[in-house]
């Protein structure tokens, strides 16, 4: 018979044990959430951002959950990490990419892997820092923003809300 461990098992298992790092193992779990409008103009090019909350670098985001009125008949958007306060986006699709929020999105659609590419599975557990386009070996101590970033031009206005569930400690 077979037996595989996840890395926190073999960690506790080895000997002397390994100490886990706190934000995979017995974190407490920090939440961000808020429900905004955003008036047409602020969706209606490619590119216009739409900033949903500010984390520390060392935050390992678990869950991103996003909300929306119906937003049009066409709209799109990516979600990754900015700059604090930034316009360049130091990596804007790393947790979804073309995300449709044309329709109504009441169920909490989950974005923290929706981009689905080789990475995703590779991310968990890694700090903000470690999902840059060109990621960091050490934490710069700093802010980024998790933000929305149209792709796809939507047509009306409407109330977007989030839910985002990080740990840092």
């Amino acid at each position: 018979m077979a037996e595989t461990s996840s890395n926190l098992i073999t960690n506790t298992d080895a000997t002397p044990p390994v100490l886990n790092s706190v934000s995979k193992a017995g974190g407490r779990m920090r939440v961000m959430s808020d429900a905004f409008e955003v008036a047409s103009a602020d969706i209606d090019a490619d590119g216009d951002i739409i900033r949903l909350c500010r984390l520390p670098s060392n935050a390992v985001v678990h869950s991103i959950k996003l909300y929306s009125d119906d937003l049009g008949s066409s709209g799109t958007v990516d979600c990754g990490i900015y700059a604090a306060g930034g316009t360049t986006a130091t990596n804007d699709e790393v947790f979804a990419t073309a995300f449709d929020i044309s329709g109504q999105v009441t169920n909490g659609s989950e974005l923290r892997f929706e981009a689905g590419d080789a990475t995703s599975l590779a991310s968990v557990g890694k700090k903000l820092y470690e999902l840059l386009a060109t990621p960091l070996t050490t934490d710069p101590q700093v802010m980024y923003d998790i933000c929305l970033t149209v792709e796809t031009a939507c047509a009306s206005a409407g109330t977007v809300g989030f839910v985002v569930q990080y740990t840092v400690d």
